[in-house]
Parts: structure tokens; C-alpha cells; sequence
């Protein structure tokens, strides 16, 4: 395949450059043309001696390996036999033997061990299965619980679903009407300029029909003139040549050479005739023989047929007579021995025994008979046999005689054929030798004068001969001018036939495309249209479910806030009540404390005045009693004792009304107690019947809808008379069902409206007895203490009026005693009433005591009093407001009544599923409990059958060992006796093994050395053909190349970019051009997005007669997501995204960093903050990707990192920097940190001022905020032996030179990119302007772009100082930069060099054509074939996995593993330098790009290489397609007559042809460089 595809590449490209080739052909490429052919022929032959070599090789190293192997296991054999007869042996045995008892004991322990673990796996399994159960029942219940809420969930989402569902639908479908409608106005827009290309192809077609025809006349002429100077030339040669031969001298010994010469050469043709007879005799012979051996191979199957039949015959005839022999023998036996009983027999008579003995002797006859038939039978089967074998073998054998007769006959056709052709000409040469000795003998008998004139002859003829030798020369050179010319003017006429023809073909398949188009496009408006009614539809259909469930919604929570307000009301009438209740408690306590003191002043004033009255008493005790005094005591203690007893009646009557109030007061504080919880009863049961009322309302509709629609559908049913009765009936049954089943509904739904009034009743029952119970329980309250007050005042005048009648009546007793008193009592009673006086006056002080507590007590009174109205006013005023609560209530509940009834089936829905997944979620967590209860149940269980399988498998073991050790101590035994007998015999028989191998070995080594050189040979022949055929092409490009890849139009300057290279240009008298449309698209797409443009991208971008297309297609290019794509792979190279060796950022640290990096490029962050960023960041390595910078650095020392800075961002190398430079920049970096975390490979990087990490054991708690992940391990240990010691302020220099003091609070990091980021500094700007610029050119202002140093200058110092004041100007825009790069002139030059110059590429005279880099080459295949690459990680990790069709520019790790990438030169991403990308040609890659075998299948099984190919049109259109798919542009008539002329060489057919056309395009130049 590698060999023929090689060689019909060869002849497709040459052959697409035939007409350059013949339109200017010069010696320099003749001789390329032919070292190349010379090239490719000694590699053909190379590689033809390379398979007998290999044959011989492989047949050498089979045998030695075959004898190797034999001596190596005589060797071992012998080896092992020397090893065991002797002390190894004996050691072997023992250590056998020592094996036996250990296998034993191991087998003991094994079997004690199983049984106790068998068993506690069975208690395990008891345990667990009952928890199983429960927990597969619970899961099933959950599943089916969640099932089933899921579908409520739908059902309740259904109409929005469908909505979201039918606007995604029309959305779509809006999306495709206007891509159709795009796709229309495109299509009319190239008609356009079809149909403008198609108006002014006949001219130009007529123009170069008219050029045409003069330069074909002037052909045809010059090469009638060619032709007659060749023919004169050549009679003149030969007549000169003829002339001097006849004019030279001849000698004796030429007339005897000639002589001789002519008697050799008939005697050669006369030996020639008599083999040409012998060989016609010997092929006559072979003739007969291959007929005959031909007509026996024609008569051998039939004889072989008959032969076989024969034999078939003959074994029936053998089984018939065999079967038929025994049988005759056994009738014959039977016979005999019957004949013989009946000739014993003497009752039976003579006639019997006769017949018997004939009997017996008539069978005796057939059997000998039946014998002899068979003996006949077994020789003529016997015969047929033989015959059957010979006829076999003639048939077998009458192939290889017809094959040894035919190779006879051919052999003696081609004796035949050699001897004719050696006659022949052995014929002419005896006769031409015959005719020169006769001429040379006549020249020998001339005279001088004859010979004299015969020179003269020879010279005029010779010069004649030089004459036309000159003539045709000049015919020569004047046909090559005319061909030239007609060539010319041929091209010309098939260009503008051939832009005729597509502009018309164009024309006619444009107006196809907006025939299509416009149907398309009227379907797809109508399609969208009809889609967005419907979505409309739906929407609307949402909207009012949604209006609906959102009115339910509103309307319970404005009756949630109505009730709330309520409760509210309520909680500050119960606050009021208690504060009321508080009140009166205090107020009742004052009352209390003033009665109390009232009694006490009552009390002390009785007292008092008891003391006075005795004291009084005892003084007049004292005095002389008179008998009216005694009448008056007499009759006020008769009045005191009236009082006396009314005060007592008072008394009862008060305590009576005391008792009714206090059982008033305990019922009104019962009532108020039980006020609040009858209110929230009556409230339930009103919130209940409210719910009770919704459903049946919601019920109560569904089932009126339900009924309508069963009576419709009943009616419907009933005026079909195509439907049956049966049909009908079952109609309005179903019908009267579900209107009874309604009526019950509305009958429900009236009872729930009942239920619902009665419940309001009661609740406004509750509502008013709550507020009416503090209003009754402070009346009677009041009523209490009025009694309470009454009850008191009674209670002291009834003691003040018993104490009076008490006194009064004593009084009386006293007078009468006293008059009968002797002067002793007199004096008694004189000193007794001293006493008394002095108790009055006591009296008195504690009166005074009284009225004091009184009046405090009263001041208690007057104080609680206010408090009580103001809790009577709250209490009041919380009623009212309670009150003013509950009339919106019933409002509220009727409006959310009415929104429910309003959403009927959509609230039942909703209300389902809340329920049914409130349901799910109780049986989920149940099954989660029954789960959690099994675990350790299952782990115990898991643990036991691991144990239990353990000891199974342990006793397998043990039992297996102690039969092995068993087995191999008798084996040993064996093996030991039998060493020692054979011992000699296996020595002997190694030596000899070895002696064999050794011949064998060194003819092995010969054949390799002899197949090595061969194939080294081989190789060094390809790669010479290789180079001849590359010379070859770069000269046959040399005339081919620039009517593609250039523009007519002369360049013109576009901006400041192009005044300063064309200045730099003009100054070296260098003439740039432009490059074509075709090549400038594929360069765009290429450099801005890293990929192929499509046909169709490539075909409309070509045909655009838009004069601003290149600066719309850069525009175009910049915002897709593919550039943020292929410009992250770049930066990726520099910043070295890797996660494996060297660099081990870890995979997912990896895709941090590259997420990062892509979205600064995909939102044009500015360069400034980009850098920044870069330097300053700190936190995890996974979770803030552009931490991995200082990640990324391999050397992590100070200095290490002031390197890697300087060359990634600065574009400069340090290693030449002085040492005092290079430690003062290092100094900004001295202070970072790296600590791991508690997830595998997490680090934090950050500023570590007190080198914190310097604790042992220092650990970051692995969370995305530094400064929480850092506070522990940064606090200075109080344990270490030396503390660390507090930051100080730190001295650096900047790169200028310039030194700075940082302060102990500020992190240097800040201070250096602060610094570098300033637009003055001298490396910033000028180091990514130069990258930039690089990147998209090929080649760096100042080269290298990672090199820039004062030895280092730019070569045009004024582009690059404009380039970085426009960056800074635009903000730091990376975009802005490549956008004004990318639409200059310069970049739109032609790849083709225009000086040899060296100050050419390095001023941009030209695009530097590179080959593109693996990446993007690999993408462009995977692109043209449909096919993908699957690329994998060496890290097994879940974060590693790529997706099968991600492209390689994709790629964030540049440790994923790629054969053709690491062939290809992709960056190694090692040190970040410009050099580690290789986009140069190798040997090696072109080899691989001509025979892998992953290309070939890229080509054969690519999806869209395949529809491209099956997608049928003539072969011109199917070139077109590939020509536009692979390479961007149409193909020129050359690649169509090269594509014809190799599909009518027929080297492949059909599909292949078009496969080998793929192939040989993506392995041109044109395809694999970036021109």
C-alpha cells in the first residue's frame, strides 16, 4: 500500500504540474526530474532485494532460535540432573521432608479455625435478614412514594411544561426561519455576482479564442518546420555518416576481419536455424503431449465415474450374496439335520424320509450355490476395487501431468519463441556482415582519385549534416517559443472557459439554492409561526393556571396575614386582660392592705377607746357611786346591747352578699380562663370546614365537568346512528353516573357550606364570649371587693358595738358593786385606775400607729386605682382592635373560598403534590432509617463472610500444601534417582546441543548484518528520493506557486504598521506582494483561531466581491470562542500548564490554571491586570488557577522564580544578568509560601512574611479562603526552640537599578508587579508587542521574542516603539493589539520570498511560511475525515478524563500522552522558551503522514470525508469540494486534467481514487504549512 501510494502520489502531483513543466523547461529541472526518477527507481530496488534477505534472515533465526532453545533446555536438564545428584539434592530433600510435618500442622489449625467462623457467619445472616427486609420493603415504598410524587409534580407542572416546551419549539424553529432567510439573501447576493461573473465570461472568452487561434496556427507551423529539419537532419547524418564510411582506407586486415566476420555471423545463424528447427520439434512434441494430457485429465472423471459405479455394483452384489451364503448354509443345515431325524425316526415312512433326504440335499446344492456366488462376487468386488484405486489415481494425477505438460510446452514455446528470435536476427547480422565484407573488399580495389573523391563526398555531406543540425536547433527553439506561446494562450482559453462554465454552472445552482431557499424559508416562517401561535397558546394557558394558582396564593396569604392580624389582636386582648387582671389584683391587694389597716385603726381606736372608757370607768370606779349614776349605767347598757345585736345582724347579711359575690367573681374568671382556648377550638373547626369547603368545592366541579362532559359525550353518542345500542346505553349510564355523582358532590358541597356557616357561628360565639369575660369578670370583681368593703365595715361596728354593750353592761355591774366598796377596794380600785389611764395612753400611740398605716394603705389604693383604669382602657382598646380584626377575616376566607373554587383541578393538583411528596420525602426518610439500621448489621455480615471465606479459603490452601508437599517429596525422590542414572548422558547431550547452535548462530548473524545493511541502504535511498522529489517540487513551485498564492493587486498601505515596513522595504529595493483571497482565508482562520476554514467558508469568502471582507473576516475571527481556544494553548506553552513531570502542577490544578488563563482571554482582560494577577495571587491551587504560576516554576528558590518571571513576562534571560542584578530582583521573591492542605495535592501559595511553613506539621484547612487556611500555622509557636522572628522591612532593586525598602506590612510581590506593569518600563510593553507580533508572523521584531537584551537590537525600532504606544493607548487590549496586526498590509504579504536577501524575513519582505504545529494539524485532519482522537492522562483520576471530542487546541494538560503530537514538535512545556515548539518539517513526519496506518484510517472511515465523498455530483464538483475542504481554494484546470488523467490511469477505482486524492493533498506542502 505505502509503495503504490507513493508512487501514484508522484504521479498526481507531476502530473497537476504538467503544463508548467512544458511551458518553461530548462536543463536545472530536467536533471532534477531525472535524479528524482533515478532516485526512485534504486529505492524500488532497494527495497525488491530487501524480502529474500529478510526470508533468509528469518529462516536464519528460526533455526538458531529452534537450536537455542533445544541446547538451553539440555543445559537446564543437564544443570538439573549435576544439581540433584549431588549435595543440592540432598538439601532439596531435606528441606521436602522438614515441609511435610509444617503442611500437617497448618492443615490442623486451618480445620479448627472454619468452624467457629461458619457459624458466626450464620448469626449474621439471621441478624441482617429481617433488616433487609424492612429496608427493601421501605425503599420500594419510597421509590414508589417518589414515583408517584414525580408524576403528581408533572401533572401539576403539565401546562407549564408544555408551554416552556412549545416556546423552546418556536423559538427554534424562529432561529431556523431566519437562518433560512439568511441563507436566502446570501443566495440572492451571490446570484448577483454569479450573474455579473457570467456577463463578462464571454468576453473574455472570445479574447482568448481570438489569441488562441494565432498562437495555434504559429504551432502548427513551427512544428511543420520542426518536423522537416528533423527529417532532413537526420538523412543528412546519415547520409555524412554513410559518406565518411565509405571514404575511409580499408586495410588487408579489415577485408579479412570483415571476411572472417561474415563466415562467424553465418555459421552463428546457420547453428540458429538448426536450434529454431530442434525447437520446433521439441515444442511439436510437447503440443502432443499436453493434448494427450489433456484428454486423459478430460477422460478421467468419467472413468473414474464408471470405475466408482462399477464398484458400487459390485458391493451391492457382494452385501446381496453375503447376506444370501449364511442364510442358504443355515436352510442347508436345517435341512440335513431334519433328514436325518426323520431317516431315524422308523415310525416314518419311506416316502417322508425320501422327501426330507431331497430336501436336504436340494439346499446342500443352493448353499454350495449361494458359496460360489459369493466367492464371484468378493473377486469381482475385489476387481472393482482396483479398478475404482487406478481410475482414482489417474484422475489424481492427471492434473500434475496436465501441468508438468503444460510446463513443457511452455518451456519449449519459450525455446521456441528465443530460437526465432535469435534466427532472425542472427539471419540479418550473417547478411549485413556478408554485404559490409563485399562493400569493404569493393572500397579496397579503388583508385586515389576514387578514394580522393569519396572524402570530399564525406565532408560535404558532413558539413550538409551540421547545417541541419543548426537548422533544427533553430526549429526546435522556435516550436519551444510557439508551444510556449500556445500554452499560454490554451490556459487563458481554459481559465475563461472554465470561469464561464462555473460562473453559468454558479448561476444556475444559485438560482436552485434560492428556489430551495425560498421554500425553505417560507416553511420554516410558517413553521415558526404556527409554533409560536401554539406557544402562545400554551403560554396563555400557563399564565391563567399560573394567574390562578398565584390568586389561591395571594389570597391565602392576605387571609394568613388577615389572620394573623387577628391572632395579633387577640394576643394583645389576652395582654390586655392580664395586665387588667394584674391590675385589679394590686388594686384588690391595696384594698385589701386599706381594709386590713382600717380594721387596725378600727382595731387600736376600739382599743383605745375601750383603754379611755376603762380608764374613764376605773376613775369614776374610783369615785363615789351615786344611785342615779347607777340608773344611767343600768340604762346605756341596756342600749348598747340593742346596737350590739343589730351590728351582728348587719354583720350576717354582709357576709352573705360577700359569699354571692365571691362565687360571681370565681365564674367570671372560669369564663375568662376559658374564653381563648373555645376561641381556638371554634377557629379550627372554622379553618377545618374553610378546607372541607374547598375541596368539596373543587370536587363539586370537577364532577360537574365531569357530568357535562359525559352528557355531551351521551348525546354525541346517542344522535350517531352508526353507533350500537349496547354503545349507546353504556353512554348514558356513564352519563347518569356521573351526575348522580355530581348531584352528590353539590349535595357535599352544601352540606361543607352548612358545616362552614355553623363553624363562623361559633367562632363568633368564641369571639364575642372572649371579649365580653374580662368586661363580666371586672364587674364582678368589683362587686367582690364592694362585698369584701361592706362585709369589713359591718364586721368592725358589729366588734365596736359588742365591745360598747360589753363595756356598758360592765359598767352597770361595776356602778352596783361599787357602792358597796370598802376603803380597801377603794384604794384598789384608785390605783387600778391609775394603771388604766396609762393603758388608754398606749392606746392612744398605737391609734396614732393605725391611722399612719391607713393612710399609706390609702395612698396604695389611690395609686393602683389609675393603673386599673388605664389596663380597663387597654383592655377596651384591645377589644375594639380584636373586633376591627375579625371583619376582614370573613372577607378574606370568601375571597380565598372563591380563588380556590376559581383554580378547581389546579389547586387538587398542587394540593396532591404537596402531599404526595411530603409523602416521598416520610418514606425516603424511612427507608433511610431502615438503611442506617442495616449498615452495621451489613458491615458485621460482610465482615463475617470475608472471615468465614477466609478460613475456607486458608484450609483449601493448607490442604493443597500438605498434598503438594506430599506430592513433591515422593516427585523429589524420583526426580533425585533418576538425576543420578542420566547425569552423563544429559552433559553429553548439551555439549552436543551446543556444538549445533553455534554454526547456526553465526549464519543468523550473518543473514541480520547482510538484512541491516540492506535496509539501511534502503532507507538512505527513500530519504534520497524523498529530497530529489522535494528539489523537484520547490523548482516545478517555483512557476506554479505564485498564480495561486498571490494577488494581482499591488499592495497599498493600510496603517502605521505598513508606512514603516514599506519604508524599511523600499530602502532594500525590495518589492513585496500580495497574497490571494484563498490563501489569506486559510491563514486568518489558521492564526486567529488555530483552525481550518470550512468549504462553505472558504468557497463564499473566495466569491466575495466585498472590498472590506479581510477586515470583517479578522473581526469575525476575534470573537469566537475557537480564538480564546487556540490563543490559551499558546499562552499555556509560556506559562507551562502541566501537570506531570518536569513541571506537576496535578491534573485538576492543571485545569485551573488553563480556566483561568482561557477566560482572561475570552473577556480581553487587560494585559496590566492579567500580569498583576499572575504575581500577586494567592490561595488554593485548584480553586484560584493563577496561583500555579509560582506552581509551574521548577527552581523555587528566590532566585528560580525571579528567572522564570523575567523570561515569561519580561522576555528576558537572567543567566547574563550580573550577580547583584539578579539577587536584588530575587528579593521580591523571598517571601512565598507553599503549605499542603488535607486534600491530596491542594496547596496554597501565599505570603509568608514569617516563613510560618517552617512549623512542622504546618497544614492548611483546604478551603478557598487564604486567609482563614493560613491564620493557624502563621502565629509564631510558643513551643519552638528558637521563635521565629517578626518580619523587617526588606531591601530590593529593581531590573532598571533602582533600590526600594519595603515595609514589613506590605507583600513585595505587589510592590515588583506594581513596578513592571507602569507603561515606562522598559520590558513590559515591549516584551508582549514583540511576543505578539511573533506569534502572528512567525518571527519576533526582536528575534528571538524570549531574547531581548541591549546586544539584542529590533530590526525596525520604530514599528516596535509604535506597536507598544498603540497598546498602551488601547488599555493594556491584547485583542486591540492583534486586531491591528492582523488587518496591516504586511501581514496580507505573499509566503513567497522575493529576495535572497538575509534582511528580508527579518524586515517581514514576505509571510514566513512554518509548518503548522501538531495541535492544530491534527484538529485540521480530525476536521476534513470527521474523525477524533482520544487523548488520556497518566494521572487515574476522575478530574483526567477528556471527553472523546474535545480537539487537541482544547487541551488544558500538556502532559497528556499523544504520539503524533510529541512526532510533531509540540512544546514540552518545560521551560516556557519560544524554542520548545518545533513547526518545522522532519523526515520522520512525512514518513508518518505517507504510511501511518491512523492516517489511512482517519481517510478511509471518516464520517464527513465520507458524506463529502458519497454526497454524489460530477467528478469536478467532488474535486472542488476536496480542494476547498483541505486546501482552501478551487483547484486550477492543472489539478483537474492531473485528477482526470489519474483516474483514467486507473491506478484505483471509484471511492478509492478519491481517497488517494485526499491523501496526496494532505501531505502536500500546501496542506501542512502555514503559508
Amino acid at each position: 500500500m505505502t509503495k503504490t501510494r507513493s508512487v501514484a502520489f508522484a504521479v498526481l502531483v507531476l502530473a497537476g504540474c504538467g503544463s508548467y513543466l512544458a511551458a518553461a523547461p530548462d536543463d536545472a529541472e530536467a536533471k532534477a526530474r531525472a535524479a528524482y526518477e533515478a532516485a526512485v527507481k534504486a529505492a524500488s530496488e532497494s527495497e525488491t532485494a530487501l524480502p529474500p534477505l529478510k526470508a533468509a534472515m528469518q529462516k536464519a533465526d528460526t533455526e538458531y532460535a529452534n537450536s537455542r532453545k533445544a541446547a538451553d533446555a539440555k543445559q537446564q536438564k543437564a544443570a538439573d540432573s549435576k544439581h540433584l545428584s549431588g549435595e543440592g539434592g540432598v538439601k532439596d530433600l531435606q528441606q521436602a521432608e522438614a515441609a511435610v510435618p509444617a503442611a500437617i500442622k497448618a492443615l490442623d489449625e486451618a480445620t479448627k479455625a472454619k468452624p467457629p467462623l461458619d457459624k458466626a457467619l450464620e448469626e449474621a445472616k439471621t441478624a441482617a435478614q429481617p433488616l433487609q427486609q424492612a429496608y427493601d420493603a421501605a425503599e420500594k415504598a419510597a421509590r414508589e412514594a417518589e414515583a408517584a410524587a414525580k408524576a403528581a409534580a408533572d401533572a401539576a407542572n403539565k401546562l407549564d411544561n408544555e408551554a416552556k416546551a412549545a416556546a423552546n419549539q418556536a423559538a427554534a424553529k424562529r432561529r431556523g426561519a431566519d437562518t433560512a432567510k439568511a441563507a436566502l439573501a446570501r443566495a440572492q447576493q451571490t446570484l448577483q455576482t454569479m450573474q455579473e461573473r457570467a456577463k463578462a465570461a464571454p468576453a473574455k472568452v472570445a479574447e482568448a479564442q481570438a489569441q488562441k487561434k494565432p498562437a495555434d496556427d504559429a504551432l502548427a507551423a513551427a512544428q511543420k518546420q520542426l518536423a522537416a529539419a528533423t527529417a532532413a537532419y537526420q538523412a543528412a547524418e546519415q547520409a555524412a555518416q554513410a559518406a565518411q564510411a565509405n571514404a575511409q582506407v580499408v586495410t588487408d586486415a579489415q577485408k579479412q576481419q570483415a571476411a572472417a566476420d561474415a563466415d562467424a555471423k553465418r555459421k552463428a545463424a546457420e547453428a540458429a536455424k538448426t536450434a529454431l528447427a530442434q525447437a520446433q520439434q521439441a515444442h511439436q512434441q510437447a503440443q502432443a503431449n499436453a493434448n494427450a494430457a489433456a484428454q486423459r485429465l478430460a477422460a478421467a472423471p468419467a472413468q473414474k465415474k464408471a470405475a466408482d459405479d462399477a464398484l458400487a455394483n459390485a458391493a451391492k452384489q457382494l452385501a446381496a450374496a453375503t447376506a444370501a451364503a449364511p442364510a442358504a448354509e443355515q436352510a442347508a443345515n436345517a435341512a440335513d439335520t431334519a433328514a436325518k431325524a426323520v431317516a431315524a425316526d422308523a415310525k416314518k415312512p419311506p416316502e417322508e424320509k425320501k422327501k426330507a433326504a431331497d430336501d436336504a440335499a436340494a439346499k446342500r446344492k443352493a448353499a454350495e450355490a449361494a458359496k460360489a456366488a459369493l466367492a464371484q462376487a468378493q473377486q469381482a468386488h475385489q476387481q472393482a476395487q482396483a479398478n475404482a484405486g487406478a481410475a482414482a489415481k489417474a484422475l489424481a494425477d492427471a492434473p500434475a501431468q496436465k501441468k508438468a505438460a503444460d510446463d513443457a510446452l511452455a518451456n519449449a514455446a519459450k525455446q521456441l519463441a528465443a530460437a526465432t528470435a535469435a534466427a532472425t536476427p542472427a539471419e540479418q547480422a550473417a547478411q549485413a556482415a556478408l554485404a559490409n565484407a563485399q562493400a569493404i573488399a569493393q572500397r579496397a580495389g579503388r583508385s586515389d582519385q576514387q578514394k580522393q573523391q569519396a572524402a570530399a563526398d564525406a565532408a560535404a555531406k558532413r558539413q550538409a549534416a551540421d547545417a541541419a543540425k543548426t537548422a533544427l536547433a533553430q526549429a526546435q527553439q522556435a516550436e519551444r517559443i510557439a508551444q510556449a506561446q500556445a500554452n499560454t494562450a490554451a490556459q487563458k482559453l481554459a481559465r475563461a472557459t472554465s470561469a464561464q462554465s462555473m460562473a453559468e454552472a454558479g448561476v444556475e445552482s444559485i438560482k436552485k439554492q434560492i428556489v430551495s431557499a425560498t421554500a425553505a424559508a417560507q416553511a420554516a416562517e410558517q413553521g415558526a409561526q404556527a409554533a409560536e401561535k401554539l406557544a402562545a397558546e400554551k403560554t396563555q394557558a400557563a399564565a391563567q393556571a399560573a394567574a390562578k394558582r398565584k390568586a389561591v396564593a395571594d389570597t391565602g396569604a392576605a387571609l394568613a396575614q388577615v389572620q394573623q392580624a387577628q391572632n395579633a389582636a387577640q394576643a394583645q386582648v389576652n395582654a390586655a386582660a392580664q395586665k387588667q387582671a394584674e391590675a385589679q389584683k394590686l388594686k384588690q391587694a391595696a384594698d385589701a392592705a386599706l381594709a386590713n389597716a382600717q380594721k387596725q385603726v378600727q382595731a387600736a381606736a376600739a382599743a383605745a377607746q375601750a383603754a379611755e372608757q376603762a380608764a374613764q370607768a376605773a376613775q369614776a370606779n374610783a369615785a363615789v357611786v351615786t344611785e342615779a349614776q347607777k340608773q344611767g349605767a343600768a340604762a346605756a347598757a341596756a342600749a348598747q346591747g340593742k346596737t350590739a345585736e343589730a351590728a351582728r345582724a348587719a354583720v350576717a347579711q354582709a357576709q352573705q352578699a360577700h359569699q354571692q359575690a365571691q362565687a360571681n367573681a370565681n365564674a367570671a374568671a372560669q369564663r375568662l380562663a376559658a374564653a381563648p382556648a373555645q376561641k381556638k377550638t371554634a377557629d379550627d373547626a372554622l379553618a377545618n370546614a374553610a378546607k372541607q369547603l374547598a375541596a368539596a368545592t373543587g370536587a363539586a366541579q370537577a364532577a360537574e365537568q365531569g357530568a357535562q362532559a359525559a352528557e355531551a359525550a351521551a348525546k354525541t353518542v346517542a344522535a350517531d346512528a352508526k353507533k350500537p345500542p349496547e354503545e349507546k346505553k353504556k353512554a348514558a349510564d356513564d352519563a347518569a353516573a356521573k351526575r348522580k355523582a355530581a348531584e352528590a358532590a353539590k349535595a357535599a358541597l352544601a352540606q361543607a357550606q352548612q358545616a362552614q356557616q355553623q363553624a363562623q357561628a361559633q367562632a363568633g360565639a368564641a369571639a364575642k364570649a372572649l371579649a365580653d369575660a374580662p368586661a363580666q369578670k371586672k364587674a364582678a370583681d368589683d362587686a367582690l371587693a364592694n362585698a369584701s368593703n361592706q362585709l369589713a365595715a359591718a364586721t368592725g361596728a358589729a366588734q365596736v358595738a359588742e365591745r360598747a354593750a360589753q363595756s356598758a353592761q360592765a359598767a352597770a355591774q361595776a356602778l352596783a358593786a361599787r357602792a358597796a366598796w370598802s376603803d380597801q377596794q377603794k384604794q384598789q380600785a384608785a390605783a387600778d385606775a391609775d394603771a388604766k389611764r396609762k393603758a388608754a395612753e398606749a392606746a392612744k400611740a398605737a391609734l396614732a400607729q393605725a391611722q399612719q398605716a391607713e393612710k399609706t394603705a390609702q395612698a396604695q389604693v389611690a395609686a393602683a386605682a389609675p393603673k386599673l383604669a388605664e389596663a380597663d382602657n387597654a383592655r377596651k382598646a384591645a377589644d375594639a382592635a380584636l373586633a376591627n380584626a375579625s371583619k376582614p377575616f370573613a372577607a378574606a376566607q370568601a375571597a380565598h373560598q372563591a380563588a380556590q373554587q376559581a383554580a378547581g383541578p389546579l389547586a387538587q393538583l398542587d394540593a396532591a403534590s404537596q402531599q404526595t411528596a411530603a409523602d416521598a420525602a416520610a418514606k425516603r426518610k424511612a427507608a433511610n432509617d431502615a438503611r442506617a439500621a442495616l449498615t452495621p448489621v451489613q458491615q458485621k455480615l460482610e465482615q463475617a463472610t470475608v472471615q468465614a471465606t477466609r478460613a475456607a479459603q486458608n484450609l483449601e490452601r493448607a490442604q493443597a500444601r500438605k498434598k503438594a508437599s506430599e506430592d513433591g517429596l515422593v516427585n523429589l525422590k524420583n526426580r533425585i534417582a533418576s538425576a543420578k542414572q542420566t547425569l552423563a548422558a544429559d552433559e553429553q547431550a548439551a555439549q552436543a546441543a551446543e556444538a549445533a547452535a553455534a554454526p547456526l548462530k553465526a549464519e543468523a548473524e550473518k543473514t541480520r548484518a547482510a538484512y541491516t545493511a540492506a535496509m539501511k541502504l534502503a532507507d538512505d535511498r527513500r530519504v534520497q528520493a524523498q529530497e530529489a522529489k522535494a528539489q523537484l517540487y520547490r523548482m516545478i513551485a517555483i512557476r506554479q506557486v505564485p498564480a495561486i498564492m498571490e494577488s494581482p493587486q499591488p499592495p497599498q498601505v493600510a496603517n502605521r504598521i505598513d508606512e514603516l515596513v514599506f519604508a524599511k522595504l523600499k530602502a532594500l529595493g525590495i518589492q513585496p506582494a500580495l497574497c490571494s483571497d484563498s490563501v489569506f482565508v486559510r491563514r486568518a482562520y489558521l492564526d486567529v483561531t488555530g483552525r481550518l476554514p470550512s468549504a462553505d467558508d472558504a468557497k463564499e469568502f473566495i466569491l466575495s466581491q466585498d472590498k472590506n471582507k479581510r477586515v470583517a473576516l479578522i473581526d469575525r475571527l476575534l470573537e469566537q470562542t475557537a480564538h480564546a481556544d487556540y490563543w490559551a494553548m499558546k499562552w499555556s506553552d509560556i506559562l507551562k500548564v502541566k501537570a506531570e513531570f518536569p513541571v506537576k502542577v496535578w491534573p485538576n490544578a492543571a485545569q485551573a490554571y488553563h480556566r483561568w488563563i482561557w477566560e482572561a482571554i475570552a473577556h480581553n482582560k487587560p494585559y496590566d491586570k492579567f500580569v498583576r494577577e499572575l504575581l500577586t495571587s494567592s490561595g488554593s491551587n485548584f480553586r484560584v488557577g493563577s496561583v500555579n504560576f509560582y506552581r509551574a516554576i521548577q527552581d523555587k528558590t528566590p532566585e528560580g522564580i525571579a528567572a522564570a518571571v523575567a523570561l515569561s513576562l519580561m522576555s528576558t534571560r537572567t543567566h547574563v544578568w550580573p550577580q547583584e542584578r539578579r539577587a536584588g530582583m530575587a528579593a521580591f521573591f523571598t517571601q512565598i509560601g507553599y503549605k499542603p492542605t488535607s486534600e491530596w495535592k491542594e496547596e496554597v501559595v501565599f505570603w509568608d512574611p514569617l516563613k510560618s511553613t517552617a512549623v512542622p506539621g504546618s497544614t492548611a484547612a483546604g478551603i478557598d479562603a487564604v486567609a482563614k487556611s493560613v491564620t493557624a500555622t502563621n502565629q509564631v509557636p510558643q513551643a519552638m526552640e528558637k521563635p521565629l522572628s517578626p518580619n523587617g522591612p526588606l531591601e530590593a532593586i529593581f531590573p532598571d537599578g533602582t533600590k526600594v525598602t519595603i515595609p514589613p506590612d506590605r507583600d513585595p510581590r505587589e510592590v515588583f508587579a506594581d513596578w513592571l506593569i507602569r507603561p515606562e518600563n522598559p520590558w513590559f510593553t515591549k516584551a508582549i508587542v514583540n511576543r505578539t507580533w511573533a506569534r502572528i508572523m512567525g518571527r519576533g521584531i526582536i528575534h528571538e521574542p524570549d531574547d531581548i537584551r541591549d546586544d539584542n537590537p529590533p530590526s525596525n525600532p520604530e514599528l516596535l516603539a509604535y506597536l507598544q504606544k498603540e497598546f498602551v493607548t488601547s488599555g493594556y487590549s491584547l485583542k486591540a493589539l492583534e486586531r491591528l496586526i492582523l488587518t496591516s498590509t504586511t501581514y496580507q504579504f505573499s509566503p513567497i520570498p522575493k529576495s535572497d536577501k538575509p534582511e528580508a524575513q527579518a524586515n517581514f519582505a514576505s509571510y514566513m511560511m512554518r509548518r503548522v504545529e501538531a495541535e492544530v494539524l491534527i484538529d485540521a485532519l480530525n476536521d476534513i475525515t470527521g474523525g477524533s482522537d482520544l487523548y488520556t492522562s497518566a494521572v487515574p483520576e476522575p478530574f483526567t478524563y477528556i471527553p472523546k471530542d474535545m480537539s487537541a487546541v482544547e487541551l488544558a494538560d500538556g502532559s497528556v500522552t499523544s504520539s503524533f503530537l510529541s512526532l510533531f514538535g509540540r512544546s514540552s512545556r518545560s521551560t516556557g522558551m519560544w524554542s520548545e515548539r518545533i513547526n518545522e518539517m522532519a523526515s520522520t513526519q512525512w514518513l508518518h503522514m505517507l504510511n501511518s496506518a491512523a492516517i489511512q484510517s482517519k481517510l478511509q472511515g471518516g464520517q464527513r470525508l465520507g458524506g463529502i465523498l458519497s454526497s454524489g455530483g460530477k467528478p469536478n464538483e467532488v474535486v472542488e469540494k476536496l480542494y476547498l475542504t483541505i486546501l482552501s481554494r478551487f483547484p486550477t484546470q492543472a489539478d483537474l486534467n492531473a485528477t482526470e488523467d489519474y483516474a483514467k490511469a486507473g491506478v484505483t477505482k471509484g471511492r478509492d481514487m478519491w481517497i488517494d486524492l485526499a491523501w496526496a493533498l494532505i501531505n502536500s506542502p500546501e496542506f501542512l504549512l502555514r503559508h
